[in-house]
């Protein structure tokens, strides 16, 4: 995994694969390097190279190409994951998680400040009307 992640990206994410088989998948790609991994997953393909290189010039060369009945997309992927949100690189990824735990971790404590406001107002109303009294 650090070598994947030092040398570079090595695999594929393939989309619009429509009635693509693991063959055909593998036939397109094989060109460009050794390919470690090519395999479908419903409407979504995964191919590995040995090389970032070949995965490279591969991803330059067939994203948006015409194979059988489809025109494929091609994207680096991501933990082998076919999720849109997953495919931004990491560092973009742990800039979202943050603002959104930041977002969620501020609104209900804010609203809870407020609550707690309220409810301690309205206790303090109560008791001086009870003091007067």
């Amino acid at each position: 995994e650090t070598c994947v992640k030092e040398g570079g990206m090595t695999s594929l994410f393939v989309a619009r694969v429509g009635s693509l088989t693991d063959a055909q998948l593998a036939e397109a790609f094989v060109p460009f390097g050794e390919v470690l991994r090519c395999e479908l997953k419903g409407r979504f393909g995964f191919v590995t190279y040995r090389e970032a290189a070949a995965a490279q010039q591969a991803l330059l060369a067939m994203n948006g190409a015409q194979l059988a009945d489809t025109r494929i997309l091609v994207e680096w992927a991501k933990d082998s994951d076919p999720h849109p949100e997953d495919a931004r690189p990491q560092q973009g990824r742990s800039e979202a998680r943050s603002r959104r735990a930041q977002l969620s971790h501020s609104a209900p404590s804010h609203s809870q400040h407020q609550h707690h406001h309220r409810h301690h107002h309205h206790h303090h109303v109560h008791h001086r009307r009870h003091h007067h009294c």
